[in-house]
This record gives C-alpha cells, structure tokens and sequence, in this order.
C-alpha cells in the first residue's frame, strides 16, 4: 500500500485505510497527544514525518491534514517537496482566514503577555460580550474566544498554539511555485457552510495551482464523518 501521513484523528481510516496504510498522528491538546510545552514548531512534525519514512523505507509519501494540520502538512511539503507525491487537505487552515492571519501577527511578548492576564478570564469575555452586542465584534470572534477562554484546557491549548503560530505561515507564493515546481497532485475538501474557511478562497488558490482539484461538501467545519468518507472513496476509486 501507498504510505498516508496524516495530522487529524483517526476517521480517515474507514475510507482511505482500504487503499493506503496510514499513520495518523494527533497534533498537540489533540487525542491522546501528552504536552507540557509551551509552543511547539515544524521540527517536532518533520522528525516525526522522517521516523515514518525511515520505518517503512518508502517515499514519496502522501501528506493529509485536517485544519490546523493542514499548515502542518504545507510546511512539511515546503521542507521536503521531492519526497512528497500528494497532498489531502480537509478544511484547511492556511492562507484563508483574516482574522486568524492578522492575530498571528501580534508580537510574541503581547501574546505571552495576554496569557498570562487571560488567566482568569471572567472580566475580558464580559467586555468582548459588550462589543459583540454593539455590534462592533462578529458571532464567530465572540463564540470562539468565548468557548476557549472558560475551560482550562481549551484555554491552554489555544495560547499554545496562538504562540507558535508564526512557526507556521506559510508565504502564498512560496507555497504555489513549489507546487507548480513539482507538479504534486492537491486535493481540497472544504465545507460549503465552512465559516473558518472560505471556499471562494480556496476556489482562487486552486486555481494559480497545477494537478490540484477542490471538492465540496454539504458541511462546515467539522468536516471529518461519513459525508467526508464518501467523498474520499468516490475521489480516490476506493
């Protein structure tokens, strides 16, 4: 079987375990993935990537990502372009979204410094709950900030990735004439009522890339089920 490494959880497998043998890795605060860290980078995933190669003495391998685990996996592919065949992105997170891209800006202090006051976080969400019924803050920045900041755990694991987001962004046009460079097939699956990804988007960065298609599906983020599987079979002649 063809080699698939994914960064997702394990719901790929009904589908795409029958043709290829995956090895499905959970990012950090994801699965059962322990971490203590603070931040993490794209070394953590490429030496985790070269492990696997170096087990099954095989490459080019396919790369698939889910979200977040998708500027993972175009990292990885700007890191070792010869060595990857295909890329299988769900709902990805990359070049897409405003306001994820114009948080990731902030100076690290700032970021660090905002953990450390969010600590207990009661008084910020009843300010940002003001400005969302002002209008001057949208559903989607107040529902997520809302939901992250009230439980521990979410609270932690977004500042860990909030820290390490510049470890991860990726230069558009890096990213479509290394594609175009090595002719890798792309396979976007996004949702249609997707509120983090815009398909339109996707839509025009698929279109500057070679080999690369876009599949949409009747679901929003949460893209990963039985829609996705039958997509997946269907795609790949499964």
């Amino acid at each position: 079987k063809d080699k698939v490494v994914g960064f997702l959880n394990n719901n790929g497998q009904e589908s795409l375990g029958k043709k290829y043998k995956i090895y499905a890795m959970d990012l950090p605060y994801h699965g059962h993935t322990l971490w203590k860290e603070d931040r993490f980078n794209e070394r953590v995933f490429l030496n985790l990537v070269d492990a696997i190669r170096k087990l099954e003495n095989t490459e080019p391998i396919t790369l698939l990502g889910y979200s977040f685990g998708c500027k993972v996996v175009q990292r990885i592919f700007l890191r070792q372009s010869k060595r990857t065949k295909q890329l299988i992105l769900l709902a990805p997170d990359g070049f897409y979204n405003r306001f994820i891209l114009e948080i990731a800006m902030i100076p690290k202090p700032l970021r660090y410094a905002a953990r450390w006051l969010l600590n207990r976080p009661t008084w910020f969400v009843k300010i940002l709950e003001f400005f969302y019924k002002l209008g001057f803050i949208n559903r989607f920045i107040f529902q997520f900030t809302n939901k992250h900041l009230h439980n521990a755990e979410r609270r932690a694991r977004l500042f860990t990735y909030w820290i390490s987001m510049d470890d991860f962004n990726i230069s558009k046009i890096i990213f479509i004439k290394k594609v175009n460079s090595r002719d890798a097939r792309i396979d976007f699956f996004v949702g249609t009522a997707d509120d983090i990804v815009s398909v339109t988007q996707v839509h025009d960065l698929a279109r500057q890339l070679h080999n690369t298609f876009v599949h949409e599906l009747n679901t929003d983020h949460k893209i990963i089920g039985d829609t996705l599987n039958e997509s997946l079979k269907k795609v790949f002649n499964i």
